[in-house]
Order: C-alpha cells, then sequence, then structure tokens
C-alpha cells in the first residue's frame, strides 16, 4: 500500500513525465527508446518518511525485460547524488520537516528537470552511457561487470 506521502510525490511528478513521455506503472516511470528504457522509481524509507529519486537505464541488449525495475537497471543512481544541493534535495524528499506543500512541489519539479531527466537522456544512448562511466567522477550504485563489457569499458 502506497503511502499518502509517496502518493503527493507521484501526483507532483506526473504531469511532468507524462508529457516526457515516461508511462507510469506503480512508483516507477519507464520511457523506452531503440536501446534503453530510462527508469525513475521513487522509493521510500521503510524507517521515516523519507523518500528516494532512484534513475536508471536498462540496456535492451544485454536485458529482456520491457519494464525493469529501477533496482535491475545497468547504469544506477539517485537523484540527491547528482544534484547541486543535496542538503535542498534531501529535505524536499522528506516529509520529516515542514517545508509547505507548495514549495515541495516547486523544488520537485526543478531537481527532476534539471538533473534526473538530463541524467537519464545522458545515459540513453549507448555511447552516452559510455562518457558517463568514464568521465563522471561520482557514478552513483555499483555497475555489474556484463554493462561494463558491453559498453567496452576494461574495469578492473
Amino acid at each position: 500500500m502506497a503511502s499518502e506521502e509517496r502518493k503527493i510525490l507521484e501526483q507532483f511528478l506526473k504531469p511532468l513525465m507524462k508529457e516526457l513521455g515516461f508511462k507510469k506503472q506503480g512508483p516507477t516511470w519507464h520511457r523506452s527508446s531503440a536501446d534503453t528504457i530510462e527508469v525513475l522509481n521513487i522509493q521510500g524509507s521503510q524507517w521515516s518518511k523519507n523518500f528516494y529519486i532512484n534513475l536508471g537505464t536498462y540496456f535492451k541488449a544485454i536485458g529482456s525485460d520491457e519494464k525493469p525495475k529501477e533496482y535491475d537497471c545497468h547504469i544506477r543512481q539517485r537523484l540527491c547524488g547528482i544534484t547541486d544541493d543535496l542538503n535542498e534535495c534531501n529535505s524536499t524528499l522528506s516529509f520529516e520537516n515542514s517545508i509547505k506543500l507548495e514549495e515541495r512541489e516547486s523544488n520537485l519539479k526543478r531537481l527532476v528537470s534539471q538533473f534526473a531527466i538530463p541524467w537519464l537522456e545522458k545515459c540513453a544512448t549507448v555511447e552516452g552511457a559510455k562518457n558517463y562511466l568514464l568521465n563522471e567522477k561520482k557514478h552513483g550504485l555499483p555497475v555489474a561487470k556484463q554493462t561494463w563489457e558491453f559498453l567496452g569499458i576494461n574495469h578492473s
């Protein structure tokens, strides 16, 4: 059962994600291209009223899932890991503070538009994903050996 807070975050993002061509399934949005599936997922903490925006790129050439879970994506990242203001991101995604809903909505839409969508678009091509992994100092969550091999990156 989705929490009221997660439903609020989903409602904030629904128009933007739909406009950008993402399709919603539960707390997750997917957008498919020729080579990849871009994934944005809202995850709630099991211990608090804090949330995470998880991002992922799934390569069709090395997977057969049509609607992959974020944690099954070949490259993964969290929104707060790529923003310019970690405190603002964490505060926006925490319902344990007293931010007004209008401010929370505005912050979330800006953060997703300015950071999440460009990250997803950058990693939505093989070349973009390869450049991201080779050039970014912080590339988020672990990348499977299969992904490095697929992208032709010698990673030891």
